[in-house]
């Protein structure tokens, strides 16, 4: 599919204010108030290196599954992982026969785009995982592929010098050699994977190349939206290039097991070809008979015997997995797999089949048409619009679907902090959007590139579509969502501000007193903007599971549910060679989680620049409390050398809620969900059950009674294994 330049927001705190974190005595001198510090810290973001990725705090979702769409998928040779890659800007590894996240994969990254992960491969040993997409390209002007260890999660090496975007990475069969699929007139390159060296290049090329991938004998197969299948011998050099039959826009490809077929996927149209894998001449064309949009995605059982395909065709809700027995000469079946595009399609040595979606989503199909594996979502669903979303008059309450199904709709105060079913009346309190009124009429701005207000129509972005409406009740104005912004129109529909949104804006709405405009986003987020000058105020996290939730301020003051400090953290660069640091928002709990913050925002309609000035709050820059933490850190991994059992140092302790937060250099790599730890009060052992490890901190528990010992710890106490 084609992936556009667009800027995306993303929540920074590159304006927090100067707190350092202080062990020990308390600086005398007194704090400045909190505009003042932000305003020194807006004038040092300003100033960061352009040629460096930036070296603030981001804060980001940071769910155990993808909040956004996963692009591509990759395997190893065994079987053992699945890495899957996300415009999120992560890749994550996971166990293909439990479902199990193994490690989170995180490059450094930088506002919209930058950062963007479009394609990923896996050695055949599993060893290795590389990934690339708009990443470098803000501060290098060129693209970067960036090499992990599948275990550690460290950056191994870096590849730069790209031309363009890199929408596909696959290596040979062998690991030997590893194939990139370019942007715009670049085409393909070649490495031997042994030190990187260039063996090949195609730049002759007259689209993008979004598909490529190797047989066992080494030969190369791409595609180009300039209509063009190529196929290259095992040296890279070019045998044939011809125009495919059925379009001219060629997405994914993928040999059958033995070489001799290949199939190929189109952007846009419901098509699939197979051609021969020796001299690509056209064979046949599978039957697609009903199937509507693009079906980009093509695959093969390992035994050859099963073409599988999948894209954006939707049948009334579902987004089936065709299927055709005999390599694709059999009749059609569809695969109930998804709600949203499947991306990618691979074979698994067992006979089984794995796809990815953008729902985000991927999963497992067995010969038997059965789906033995499904990992979800944890984002709400806006896309559909069975549940109209809808809005209390103060904008302190929003009903939203929450499901992909639909089956489940929740109901959300951010007055009382909770999050419940919907009512199966719906409070009289609560309003869908108004799609038109007395004096402003809009048409056409469902899904729509072109829509108008009373006749003239509305400028959007090159490609971008409207999504959703909602009129002011006194017709002063209304709000318009669309891919890739939010946009307030007045009466006349002149523009009277744009935010880039964080995903596509399927919903919103306007609170009845004026003050709020209210969008549902696709990246699981529901936020608050001010009408009068879109400022953003508030935005709220509901994991689809319906019990966790985080609210939080664009700077970061948060207030969450049980377990909903788990839900969103802050990365951390650590330059453009080194994997990214992530430290999850339970990390900082005393100094940001800040419920009458929350409070203020909603009651004055005020930002939180505003509210902290007038409450004279000394705001911390999280980027200032990291040192503290990566002391601690440093700290124990020199206490872990002279004794091994010591594996963290306590960081925080909240004994009211029973949880202690340890840090460590190698949480991920050393604990594990139910393991048990200790710290030594005296002679008394403290066991603490690890119930959320991440890269670099873990929130543990008190076990039985020696949770009454919890006050006495204090930052810094050694912990045992």
């Amino acid at each position: 599919m084609i992936i556009r330049r667009r800027g995306i927001f993303t929540v920074t705190l590159a304006s927090l204010c100067v707190a350092a974190l202080v062990v020990g005595c308390a600086s005398q001198r007194k704090a400045p108030v909190a505009s003042e510090k932000l305003g020194a810290l807006e004038a040092k973001a300003k100033q960061r290196n352009p040629n460096e990725p930036p070296d603030y705090a981001m804060l980001r979702i940071g769910t155990e599954m993808h909040t956004t769409r996963i692009n591509r998928i990759a395997i190893d040779a065994m079987n053992r992982y699945v890495a899957t890659a996300s415009n999120d800007k992560t890749v994550k590894v996971w166990e293909i026969a439990t479902g199990k996240l193994v490690t989170t994969l995180r490059p450094p990254i930088g506002e919209g785009n930058e950062g963007k992960i479009y394609a990923v491969a896996i050695t055949p040993d599993g060893s290795t995982i590389a990934c690339t997409g708009w990443t470098g390209w803000d501060w290098n002007r060129n693209a970067s592929i960036y090499f992990f260890n599948t275990q550690s999660g460290a950056l191994l090496h870096k590849l730069d010098g790209f031309p363009g975007v890199i929408f596909n990475l696959v290596y040979s069969r062998d690991g030997s050699h590893l194939a990139v699929c370019l942007e715009g007139s670049y085409g393909m390159r070649v490495y031997r994977t042994a030190g990187f060296e260039l063996v090949g290049s195609d730049s002759g090329y007259g689209a993008q190349s979004n598909g490529g991938d190797f047989d066992a004998r080494g030969r190369l197969v791409t595609t180009s939206y300039d209509g063009s299948l190529r196929l290259y011998d095992e040296k890279f050099d070019l045998i044939k290039k011809i125009s495919t039959k059925s379009s001219k826009d060629p997405s994914r490809v993928a040999f059958s097991p033995d070489g001799s077929l290949i199939a190929v996927g189109f952007d846009r149209q419901p098509k699939v070809d197979v051609y021969s894998g020796e001299d690509l001449e056209y064979q046949y064309s599978p039957d697609t008979e009903g199937a509507k949009w693009g079906l980009f995605s093509v695959g093969w059982s390992i035994d050859g015997a099963t073409l599988y395909a999948g894209g954006s065709y939707d049948n009334n809700g579902v987004v089936p997995l065709l299927k055709w027995a005999y390599a694709g000469k059999g009749p059609k079946q569809e695969l109930a797999a998804s709600s949203d595009s499947i991306q990618q399609i691979l074979p698994l040595a067992n006979g089984n089949v794995l796809f990815c979606t953008s729902e985000p989503s991927w999963g497992v199909f067995n010969p038997w048409d059965q789906r033995v594996m499904y990992v979800s979502p944890p984002i709400s669903n806006f896309r559909f619009k069975d549940t109209r979303f809808s809005v209390s008059r103060d904008g302190s309450m929003v009903l939203f679907g929450l499901t992909y199904n639909q089956k489940e709709k929740a109901l959300f105060s951010l007055r009382d902090r909770a999050l419940t079913p919907a009512p199966v009346v719906i409070p009289d309190d609560l309003e869908r959007p108004r799609e038109s009124s007395e004096s402003i009429k809009i048409i056409n701005w469902k899904h729509n590139l072109a829509p108008s207000v009373n006749g003239a129509t509305i400028s959007l972005d090159r490609n971008e579509a409207s999504r959703s409406v909602a009129v002011q009740s006194d017709g002063s104005g209304f709000l318009l969502g669309a891919d890739w912004y939010l946009r307030y129109f007045d009466a006349s529909g002149n523009p009277v501000w744009k935010v880039p949104a964080p995903g596509v804006a399927w919903d919103v709405n306007l609170s009845d007193d004026g003050r709020f405009a209210i969008a549902a986003f696709g990246d699981g987020t529901i936020r608050w903007f001010r009408v009068s000058d879109g400022s953003e105020l508030l935005a709220l996290f509901p994991h689809s599971d319906g019990r966790r939730w985080v609210v939080w301020t664009p700077r970061g003051y948060f207030d969450a549910s049980d377990k909903g400090d788990e839900l969103i953290g802050w990365h951390i660069n650590q330059g453009m060679d080194r994997e990214a640091l992530y430290f999850p928002a339970f990390a900082f709990a005393d100094e940001l989680r800040r419920p009458e913050i929350i409070d203020e925002v909603l009651r004055s309609a005020d930002t939180d620049d505003t509210v902290t000035a007038r409450l004279q709050v000394n705001y911390p820059d999280v980027s200032e409390l990291i040192p503290g933490i990566m002391g601690m850190i440093e700290k124990n991994k020199a206490a872990g050398e002279k004794n091994a059992a010591q594996v963290a140092s306590v960081h925080q302790v909240h004994a009211r809620n029973n949880q202690v937060i340890i840090a460590s250099g190698k949480i991920g790599e050393s604990l594990k969900i139910g393991d048990r730890v200790y710290v030594m009060l005296g002679d008394t052992r403290v066991t603490l059950e690890v119930i959320f490890p991440m890269q670099t901190v873990a929130k543990c528990m008190a076990v039985g009674q020696d949770v009454m010992y919890l006050r006495l710890l204090t930052p810094g106490m050694p912990v045992f294994k």
